[in-house]
This record gives structure tokens, C-alpha cells and sequence, in this order.
């Protein structure tokens, strides 16, 4: 599996063949004397990391993200019908009304609507997202208590 690394004087990405970590060389681009980092595993990061039904059964992974995501989209799709229903009922009413003061707040109802559906749905993300942060940073501290039990002291 080639090297892949950034030369540190033009930027430009190098890919090289493993056997050549630790030597020197020249960027292909600029001409600048390089030497080629060592090959490091790869660690997922704990969002890229498949979850396992261990992980699920004991409680190192939260369910409760999803739900919280689940129950947002239905939220949402609960607030944008309601607005839709109001939007219909109130132009309804000012076809079928008599002129009169109900009409202008009947049409002020059907124009700001949408205004305050989207700012409903817009605090009820903006909720979700920071409930959501914080499980996902219990995740993240889960992730690296565990890499430092794995590692060796130094």
C-alpha cells in the first residue's frame, strides 16, 4: 500500500511505495529535499467505525442519537402539515367570508405561516443538534479511553 503525504515545502501531495518510509528524496514537484514519513494505520474515527450489536448491548454505543434524529424528522413532518392545513383553511376562509377585520388576519395567518413553521423547525434542529453533540462526545471520550487502555505506556 503506497505512502501518501504532503511535501512540506510546496504542499503538493506524493504517493511512494511503503518500502521507501523512512528515506530521503526529492519532491517531484519543487525539487525539495523530502524524507518519506513512516506508514501509519489507519483508525476510523468513532463516527466512521461500524458499530457492532456488542457495542449496542453494552451501552458503548447510544441509541438515543437516532431517536433523537427520528424524532426530529417526524416533527418536522408533523409542523409542515400543520402549516399546510392552516395555510388551506385560512384561504379557504377568505374566499368563502364575507369582507370584514377576520379576513386581513385570516390572510396574515396564511402568509406568515410558512415564516413560523420554518422557525419552529429551525430551534427544534438546532435542540436536537446540540442533544446529539453531546452523546456524540460521550462517544468520542468512550473511543479514546479505550485507544489509551489498548496502548502501551511509554
Amino acid at each position: 500500500m503506497p505512502i501518501r503525504f504532503n511535501c512540506t515545502q510546496c504542499g503538493q501531495g506524493i504517493s511512494v511505495a511503503e518500502q521507501l518510509a523512512g528515506q530521503r528524496g526529492m519532491c517531484p514537484h519543487c525539487r525539495t529535499q523530502i524524507i518519506v514519513p513512516p506508514q501509519t494505520p489507519n483508525h476510523p474515527s468513532a463516527a466512521e467505525r461500524p458499530s457492532s450489536l456488542a457495542d449496542w448491548l453494552t451501552f458503548k454505543r447510544m441509541v438515543t442519537p437516532m431517536i433523537i434524529q427520528g424524532l426530529f424528522a417526524a416533527f418536522a413532518v408533523l409542523a409542515v402539515a400543520g402549516m399546510v392545513l392552516v395555510d388551506v383553511y385560512s384561504v379557504y376562509r377568505l374566499i368563502t367570508e364575507p369582507p370584514g377585520d377576520e379576513k386581513a388576519i385570516l390572510a396574515i395567518t396564511a402568509v406568515t405561516s410558512p415564516l413560523w413553521t420554518a422557525l419552529v423547525i429551525l430551534i427544534a434542529r438546532l435542540y436536537a443538534e446540540l442533544l446529539i453533540v453531546i452523546f456524540r462526545i460521550n462517544e468520542t471520550l468512550t473511543d479514546v479511553l479505550e485507544e489509551l487502555r489498548k496502548s502501551p505506556r511509554q
